[in-house]
């Protein structure tokens, strides 16, 4: 194998491993810590208003708030659209 060849391994198993991981951003956190907004997600989601509260406090990637049933939730509460509600965070494994 010649170091084309390796350098194309090598590229491929980054890209392969690289995956997207997705936080809320500052503005949509500040959408839904309003009361009526918590609620709602805790209604939707299922779980209390206090577990709400402390998922936004984590804002952990890919966490409970970016599934598809919490954006629908957050968009039709804060008027947001994805891209207002979602950031990017580049990870490799």
């Amino acid at each position: 194998m010649n170091s084309s060849e390796i350098n194309v391994l090598l590229i491929q198993h980054t890209i392969i491993h690289t995956q997207i991981y997705m936080k809320l951003t500052r503005k949509a956190i500040k959408g839904i810590k309003e009361q009526g907004t918590r609620l709602k997600l805790a209604l939707a989601l299922g779980f209390s208003e206090q577990w709400i509260i402390k998922v936004i406090d984590a804002n952990k990637s890919n966490g409970p708030l970016t599934t598809a049933l919490a954006l629908k939730v957050i968009r039709e509460e804060t008027g947001l659209t994805d891209s207002e509600i979602l950031e990017e965070e580049k990870a490799t494994a």
